[in-house]
């Protein structure tokens, strides 16, 4: 929207032919125009930016060591189970 406003010129004393009117809609020569160098400006960062993370690798992590834990439950009757 930045880079539309830009571009974009109030000059509201002259005179705007509509190019193309679609229902409601009108639109004249120097919307297309914003529109075309807008899309211009912003594609090519665009790319650039998709291209960049896209390409980027992933942070590896290292697998942490387990540690077996062992409990030791005794019975009434004397007898040791590891758990």
């Amino acid at each position: 929207m930045i880079c539309s406003a830009m571009f974009y010129k109030s000059e509201e004393d002259v005179e705007r032919p509509a190019v193309a009117t679609i229902g409601p809609f009108t639109i004249t020569m120097q919307e297309l125009f914003v529109s075309c160098v807008t899309a211009a400006i912003v594609f090519p960062v665009t790319l650039f930016v998709t291209f960049v993370f896209r390409n980027s690798n992933k942070k590896k992590k290292k697998p942490k060591e387990k540690i077996m834990e062992v409990s030791i439950i005794k019975t009434t009757a004397g007898i040791v189970i590891p758990y």
